[in-house]
């Protein structure tokens, strides 16, 4: 499925659940959930197909290397990486899976198999390397396939951090000695739903990198999707009260023939053979009454009404 294609999928959640569509951070999840063992998401006005797919070839590589998940997020310049880079958790990622995000200017990392230090020491040799954002960001996967594959990296992808690293990690959420330790315990035995803290830097903004200005263009394009299904369901619903108008009209001539014909029948007469051909078609009629408005329906009616009409004839003459 291509790039368009997901962002499409995603932004057709809106049928189900409205909040879905006004949330990039949610899109950007439905997105990356699809895209297997690693994937590429990147928002309006950041970076075209073939840096696409050049980045695509980095998270495949790395993902082959560590033998885990690498999601790779490109975000408008100015878009705060920090409510991107929490969908790791969300995706159940754990262990050696990787999410790196950048906005240009500023780039997260998250990586629970690698400590606070060692990530921010990935981070800081990949922008000291310099270049434009492609190049960060092949140095930034080079530099996290090489702490991953490392010893110190295999042993703190099964054994975590230690209790001196992790209190600092998360020293700014106000947990109490008791939290502090039962939380420790969680991430240690691989349940913690906190995740460690990401790490980030800030260098200066790398020149040609594409700028974006907002998530205005994916705002903008959500309310023409928005507006289109809008307008189609309210046609459709509109065909389906024109529909069973005309239904209702057509099978009103023929229920009102059969009913002037039965008020009209003389008491202990024996019609025989007629009055069982009156009630096949007054049937016919009740049958149609509980169907779906179709054009199919429609002629169905008019069809009963002409041979309503025919019985009455007989019925006529039979007097």
């Amino acid at each position: 499925m291509t790039l368009a294609a997901r962002w499409f999928c995603a932004l057709a959640l809106i049928l189900v659940s409205p909040a879905a569509f006004a949330d990039p951070v949610s899109a950007v999840a439905d997105i990356l959930r699809q895209s297997g063992q690693f994937g590429v998401a990147r928002g309006p006005n950041t970076v075209d197909d073939a840096t696409k797919a050049q980045l695509l070839d980095l998270a495949k590589t790395t993902a082959a290397k560590t033998g885990a998940k690498t999601y790779l997020v490109i975000l408008p310049s100015g878009t705060d990486p920090a409510p991107f880079i929490a969908n790791y958790d969300k995706l159940g990622m754990t262990g050696k899976d990787a999410l790196i995000v950048s906005n240009g200017p500023v780039w997260d990392l998250r990586c629970n198999a690698l400590s606070a230090a060692e990530k921010q020491g990935v981070l800081d040799r990949a922008m000291r390397a310099g270049g434009k954002p492609l190049e960060k960001m092949q140095h930034l996967t080079g530099e996290l396939s090489t702490a991953l594959t490392s010893t110190k990296a295999q042993v703190a992808g099964s054994q975590g951090m230690t209790w001196n690293e992790f209190q600092h990690a998360n020293a700014g959420k106000g947990w109490d000695g008791a939290r502090m330790s039962k939380e420790y315990q969680a991430y240690r035995s691989g349940s913690a739903t906190t995740g460690t803290t990401a790490m980030t830097t800030s260098p200066a903004p790398a020149s040609g990198h594409a700028q974006g200005t907002s998530w205005f263009g994916l705002s903008f394009f959500v309310l023409a999707v928005v507006g289109l299904v809008g307008w189609v369901v309210y046609r459709r619903r509109k065909r389906d009260a024109n529909l069973a108008a005309e239904m209702k009209q057509a099978l009103a001539g023929p229920e009102s023939t059969m009913a002037d014909l039965y008020l009209g029948l003389e008491s202990g007469k024996n019609y025989g053979d007629l009055l069982e051909t009156a009630n096949n078609v007054d049937e016919r009629i009740k049958a149609l009454k509980s169907a779906p408005p179709t054009r199919e329906n429609i002629a169905k009616a008019a069809a009963l009404n002409e041979e309503a009409n025919r019985v009455r004839s007989l019925f006529n003459r039979a007097r």
